[in-house]
């Protein structure tokens, strides 16, 4: 290459070397991402596995290339998106919740799957057992029974005098029935009484509060999805437009504006998706890979949707929380 020529390569940030190296090399792997959610209300989480995906040794545009593909909120779409992934030929997929997991299940027996936060993947039917998978997909799960429950007991300490709590959550996904099936017992023993609002899908939620507002619900607690992440703060309006205490999952509810948010760090299960995914590429079997669940829980407090319902707040609540929210 003459001196010139070599100049303005430099200049621009070019490859050179020998007459045809001037293209870069194509990205190794192909990976294939499916949400039943929004990009927007993704975006963040997807950032925090490239992050650590880089941390082991990945970079993307170099070492891959993400393809995604998001649902917008409709369940309908899933099956036609998975399909899609799966015919552009990947090394590996992942997906976020149980319902996109089971489609790309549905669409390729072949290709890895990393699951990320799947409420109840061995009743769900995506893995013989959390300790040996025994097929193509692993990953992690949310621990979503367990929470569920410890959501109740912290509104009933916050709230002694709560008489009715209402639960929202989708009736088809049977992770979130087992949750409702463990709070319903655990209502009975404290005395207060469980009003189940199902929804078939979000166009339902402003009409499911309003149903459990008139019931004169004391509380709410969301049943973690990814559809009721991304309309967090629509359902936090809702609730104190219905004089209902709000608890969701993870603490980023009580930034969106519920009373209490609970539950794992979100980013987290993007972090472990990155070593699952990066063990999977470098020739580890799905199969012999545990699914691993969440161990660190985090509570906040949001003391301005606190003031709007007019609550106070008990000491012992307020001492339990890692963040309070003035």
């Amino acid at each position: 290459m003459r001196r010139r020529e070599l100049s303005i390569a430099v200049a621009l940030g070019l490859p050179f070397g020998p007459a045809g190296s001037q293209t870069a090399a194509t990205p190794r792997y192909r990976i294939g991402y499916l949400d039943l959610s929004t990009e927007l209300s993704t975006s963040s989480r997807l950032q925090a596995f490239k992050e650590s995906f880089k941390d082991y040794g990945f970079i993307e545009g170099q070492d891959y290339v993400l393809v995604a593909r998001f649902a917008d909120d409709r369940p309908e779409r899933l099956e036609r998106l998975a399909e899609e992934l799966v015919s552009a030929k990947p090394d590996l997929l992942m997906a976020r919740a149980t319902s996109p997991v089971r489609a790309l299940q549905s669409a390729t027996k072949l290709v890895p799957i990393v699951m990320i936060t799947s409420g109840d993947p061995v009743g769900g039917g995506l893995v013989e057992s959390l300790a040996r998978p025994g097929g193509t997909i692993t990953g992690t799960s949310n621990s979503l029974t367990d929470i569920a429950s410890k959501s109740l007991d912290i509104l009933h300490v916050t709230l002694p005098h709560a008489a009715k709590i209402a639960v929202l959550f989708y009736p088809a996904y049977p992770a979130h029935v087992s949750a409702v099936g463990t709070l319903r017992q655990s209502a009975q023993t404290v005395q207060i009484q469980l009003i189940p609002i199902a929804i078939d899908s979000v166009d339902e939620i402003a009409g499911a509060l309003a149903r459990a507002s008139q019931q004169k619900a004391d509380a709410l607690i969301v049943v973690t999805d990814p559809t009721f992440y991304g309309r967090g703060q629509q359902i936090a309006q809702l609730a104190i437009a219905g004089r209902m205490a709000s608890i969701g999952y993870s603490t980023w509810y009580a930034d969106a504006g519920f009373l209490i948010g609970y539950g794992p760090d979100p980013y987290w299960f993007y972090r472990r998706a990155a070593y699952f995914a990066a063990r999977i590429l470098r020739g580890a079997a799905p199969a012999d890979m545990p699914v691993e669940q969440p161990t660190k829980f985090e509570m906040a407090v949001n003391l301005r949707t606190a003031r709007a319902l007019g609550i106070v707040i008990p000491q012992s609540t307020l001492l339990r929380a890692d963040r309070v929210i003035e």
